[in-house]
């Protein structure tokens, strides 16, 4: 028992001296509410001193807005405005063309009435006219220089930048621009940007010019812009209207602008093509702001045009690069630029109505796929054509040829756009006349867009620089002839009836025709003047070439076949001749006989009163050769290659003798070799 006792003493007594160590004083839990509430009240002291002063009443709408969520965007006016563009944009693309009738019979229609006349003086509206198309852009013109102005004023105030000066209007426009909500500033600029799109595709469409090249405007991303940035909770300016960042600002303020300049030069009909150079200006603009930006403080760029600028800089540094690359290859390996650099030249080259975004997107794509088969990759196989692909060819091949002096006409939408008139012979340039100038064949075309360089006038003025460069080459070729000519002391003689021959060995069918012309009246003149009439009648004038280089070659087989047909139907002119000059014919001989004669003979050549009176005289002679006719054939045949051997024979006599150089040797083998000639 008394050991009991001892244990729980113990026990209570180790509770109390542990209970008291664990037990706080009560004036030390005193102090450290003090020191609480001390703390809570500097807390509260300073909630209050950064409260803002409670919001208006007209101000409560904003407090208790949220951020747009989800279907903030898809429940606005911003997506019923996208609808409704779409739909107009898509009836004025398909319905709006112009008419087939001229301008010309539209404004000569008749005037019936006061109210006709009054109507016709207004309508139909010449789209040419400056006049007209600033009464049509008008509104939307006003509209958006309104909106680039506001919105120009408030970056102003944004950047603390905008004049304090004391002046009236000036302190009234920062005014009216401060009071401005920015809902109702995004708002305003959606509806101007809508109205100058709606009226741009309406222009377009009544002057029939394809809407390829329009003004690529990203509407649905601009709406999205205006749509997340006029909601105060986006804004980090706290001035009374809240104003987003300058950066968001600027973002809106470039397209704004640029479609502004846009829709202004659409005033005048000349103007309204130069697309390229105000969009590249603004292009260049936005890039350079996104960079700037990018660089200092990334996240205070607009989310929803980061990735477009993105994109742009990236293909401009592709094609900048391409360009570059391209440009120094070839300076060091060649010593000047002559190969294109994207491929291409004429479809690549920027148009004067293109966006500088389409141009970009172009030129990057090349510059990407000439990056892509560089190297190894442009090493291919050989590809089998069959024979049929290769007939096409063929038969392509020779159309080309017999169409290349042809000429044809070009045509598009708008008209005839080129002219090319058929040619004499091809590889030369002078033209056909008469009915030879008939056009056969009709190339269809597309509009050509405006292009950097009129290839058309560049051609032209090719073809200009080709005929000056030939007829001062030939000025210069005649005046150093004729001062040669004059120093050496040779007096040409002048040809009377025939024109002096040019030193070229292929002569014009015209001429050769007057040539023939003028022998046959020559000999038809002695006819008359009842003078004999030979072969010899016709003196040989040498020509300059003859003149000028007595030792000549021989011409080719073709030339000498040609200048046998001539001689026969020399000798066969003045054989007639002579038949009419005999008094045998004309006294002794009827022409009815003759016309029978002629009319039942079976040879090519003509039946004259010479034949005729050989035919009455020595009929056995024509008896035989009408009996053996396939004799006659063959005789022929023997005659025909006996003189090819002559032929031959003599250019072995000449070949023999320019190789001993002895004209007299010559001379002797010649004579030896008559007898052979002569068979």
């Amino acid at each position: 028992m008394a050991m009991d006792a001892t244990i729980d003493y113990l026990q209570s007594n180790l509770t109390i001296k542990l209970g008291s160590l664990l037990t706080l004083p009560s004036k030390f839990l005193t102090r450290l509410r003090r020191i609480d509430e001390i703390l809570d009240h500097d807390l509260v002291a300073q909630v209050e001193v950064a409260q803002p002063p409670p919001p208006a009443p007209e101000r409560l709408r904003f407090e208790l807005r949220a951020m747009p969520g989800l279907f903030g965007f898809p429940t606005s006016g911003y997506a019923l405005g996208l609808l409704i563009m779409t739909l107009l944009m898509n009836r004025i693309q398909h319905i709006v063309v112009p008419p087939r009738r001229s301008m010309v019979y539209r404004l000569t229609r008749s005037r019936r009435s006061i109210f006709h006349a009054i109507f016709y003086s207004i309508f139909p509206v010449d789209l040419s006219s400056t006049l007209y198309r600033i009464a049509l852009f008008l509104p939307s013109l006003y509209l958006l220089l309104k909106s680039t102005f506001l919105l120009f004023i408030i970056i102003l105030q944004v950047f603390d930048v905008f004049p304090s000066v004391n002046i009236g209007w000036l302190q009234g426009l920062g005014e009216w621009a401060a009071q401005k909500e920015m809902s109702d500033i995004c708002w305003f600029i959606y509806k101007a940007v809508c109205l100058a799109l709606v009226f741009e595709a309406l222009t377009r469409g009544l002057e029939g010019i394809n809407n390829a090249n329009a003004t690529p405007f990203n509407i649905f991303g601009y709406a999205l812009l205006l749509h997340t940035y006029s909601d105060p909770m986006t804004h980090v300016n706290g001035y009374s209207p809240s104003r987003p960042d300058v950066n968001v600002l600027l973002s809106m303020f470039f397209p704004l602008c640029h479609l502004s300049l846009i829709h202004f030069l659409a005033i005048n009909k000349k103007w309204s093509q130069w697309r390229l150079v105000p969009s590249s200006i603004f292009a260049f603009a936005n890039i350079i702001h996104f960079m700037i930006v990018f660089y200092h403080d990334p996240l205070s760029y607009p989310r929803l045009n980061f990735v477009p600028r993105l994109l742009e800089s990236a293909l401009l540094v592709i094609t900048v690069l391409t360009l570059l690359l391209n440009a120094l290859t070839q300076v060091l390996l060649e010593g000047n630029i002559s190969r294109p650099m994207f491929g291409h030249a004429r479809s690549l080259a920027p148009k004067w109505d293109e966006d500088f975004a389409i141009v970009l997107l172009r030129l990057g794509t090349a510059s990407l796929e000439a990056t892509n088969v560089a190297g190894l990759g442009n090493e291919v196989g050989t590809v089998a054509l069959g024979d049929s692909a290769l007939e096409i060819d063929q038969q392509r091949r020779k159309d080309s040829k017999q169409n290349s002096n042809e000429g044809f006409v070009e045509i598009s939408s708008t008209g005839v756009t080129s002219l090319t008139h058929p040619r004499v012979r091809r590889g030369t340039r002078k033209t056909a006349g008469g009915f030879a100038r008939e056009i056969k064949r009709v190339k269809a075309s597309r509009n050509k867009e405006a292009t950097w360089f009129n290839h058309e006038l560049l051609r032209e003025v090719k073809h200009f620089g080709e005929s000056l460069f030939d007829f001062i080459r030939g000025l210069v070729r005649l005046a150093l002839w004729f001062v040669w000519y004059r120093w050496k002391g040779i007096i040409l003689r002048s040809q009377p009836r025939s024109q002096p021959l040019e030193g070229v060995r292929g002569q014009s069918t015209e001429n050769d025709a007057i040539d023939s012309e003028e022998v046959t009246d020559r000999i038809y003149d002695l006819f008359i003047r009842g003078e004999p009439v030979s072969d010899d009648e016709v003196d040989y004038v040498p020509t300059q070439e003859a003149e000028m280089s007595e030792s000549s070659d021989q011409d080719s087989e073709q030339e000498d076949e040609l200048e046998d047909q001539e001689e026969e139907q020399g000798s066969e002119t003045v054989g007639l001749f002579k038949d009419l000059l005999s008094d045998t014919a004309s006294t002794s001989i009827s022409p009815g006989p003759v016309l029978y004669a002629h009319m039942s003979t079976s040879n090519a050549s003509p039946m004259t009163r010479m034949r005729y009176n050989r035919l009455v005289t020595h009929p056995e002679s024509y008896q035989v050769a009408n009996t053996t006719h396939k004799e006659d054939t063959w005789n022929d045949f023997v005659q025909e290659k006996r003189r090819l051997a002559c032929r031959l024979l003599n250019i072995l006599a000449l070949v023999v003798g320019k190789v001993l150089k002895d004209s007299q040797e010559s001379t002797y083998l010649r004579i030896l070799m008559l007898p052979l000639m002569k068979k």
